[in-house]
């Protein structure tokens, strides 16, 4: 009898040595990598892939529903760590109706179209540019009714790499404009390609923007050609209704334009035509025009600092006044400290101080109507 009770006793202290020495290895072992993709039907990426670190076995902190879309995998993902690495891919369909998505766009004062990059995070607000061609960038439409706070549009995007993009809604069609094409969508779920700039002959497409005047839509072009390098600035009509641009192209030659031009925008407020031209150190400055796109002034409004460059500067009109929003970029580093603007004062003459605008990710480049 004494023997089977230190036999039993033996038993249970091996038990427990082999059971500690188990969970001391869960403890200390190396991490497990779980590398979580989330797309949505398209095979679009939602978010920057997130990884997860920790012991085998162990729980782990993560929440994968995102608003306004249906994850339809949950099943793939497990409830702890498990012993090797994984790569999962979590799939989602968009639930935003088209009659929703519709009203949203319709009831917008601004329409917002950028790529997000998303090879790398946002960290306090700022993200490194990552313009390589192994990066990932992908659409993105934003709304606001004032300018300074932007709502993403949580819909099925196309995915396909697109970087400088510029929208058009035409109350029916989204379209979302870049280098020589577009693609377009009318319920927010498929996409179609339109091959827009066969008849434009002016050279490379370096920046485009789109932009109405006098109830008229128009695709605004900066570019050149390997026979005069020094960018140029094009405008031709938009047929709203189809996407398609005019085949007459007209130039803006004004010589009060920046010398090394890398981007320009117009926008038409209040009777007035104003062209936002960026130089390649990223400085800014404004011209004015009360009669064409082809008589111009300088305004005197004029953006420089010798730490960051201004990038995809632009003018927009909110409730009677003119905002200018553009991306602040670090000159050493290349962070992007995201979507800033100014309000305009003293007859549109001068700034505001400087606020960020309130939008949950990063920008790069970005185009608003």
């Amino acid at each position: 009898m004494k023997k089977k009770i230190n036999l039993m006793i033996a038993g249970i202290f091996m038990a427990l040595i082999a059971y500690g020495s188990y969970t001391y290895l869960i403890g200390t072992g190396q991490d497990t990598v779980i590398k979580v993709k989330q797309v949505d039907r398209n095979g679009t990426l939602i978010n920057s892939p997130i990884i997860l670190a920790g012991k085998f076995l162990h729980n782990y902190d993560f929440n994968p529903q995102i608003q306004d879309y249906d994850l339809t995998n949950s099943v793939d993902l497990p409830s702890n760590f498990t012993r090797n690495n994984q790569n999962l891919t979590l799939k989602y369909n968009s639930n935003l109706n088209l009659k929703d998505v519709t009203n949203t766009l319709n009831k917008s004062h601004l329409i917002l179209s950028m790529a997000q990059e998303l090879s790398t995070t946002s960290l306090g607000g700022s993200q490194k540019a990552n313009y390589s061609s192994s990066s990932v960038a992908r659409l993105r439409i934003l709304t606001s009714s004032n300018g300074t706070s932007w709502q993403r549009l949580n819909i099925d995007y196309p995915n396909v790499q697109m970087r400088n993009t510029t929208p058009l809604w035409n109350g029916h069609e989204l379209y979302v404009y870049f280098g020589k094409e577009a693609m377009y969508t009318n319920d927010f779920k498929n996409w179609k390609t339109l091959r827009w700039s066969s008849h434009f002959n002016k050279g490379r497409i370096k920046k485009q923007h789109v932009f109405s005047a006098k109830g008229k839509t128009y695709m605004l072009i900066l570019g050149n050609t390997n026979k005069n390098k020094k960018n140029r600035v094009y405008y031709a009509r938009i047929n709203t209704k189809d996407g398609t641009v005019k085949s007459k192209w007209n130039r803006i030659a004004a010589s009060s334009l920046p010398a090394r031009l890398v981007d320009v925008s117009v926008s038409y407020q209040d009777n007035t035509y104003y062209l936002t031209g960026t130089d390649s150190q990223g400085h800014v400055k404004v011209l004015k025009s009360t009669t064409s796109l082809d008589n111009w002034k300088q305004s005197g409004v004029v953006l420089t600092s010798k730490r960051y460059s201004y990038q995809a500067a632009q003018i927009i009109s909110i409730k009677n006044r003119l905002l200018m929003c553009y991306t602040l970029v670090d000159r050493k580093t290349g962070f992007s400290d995201g979507m800033m603007y100014r309000a305009f004062l003293k007859n549109n003459s001068s700034f505001s101080k400087q606020k960020k605008a309130d939008i949950d990710f990063t920008t790069h480049d970005f185009s608003v109507r």
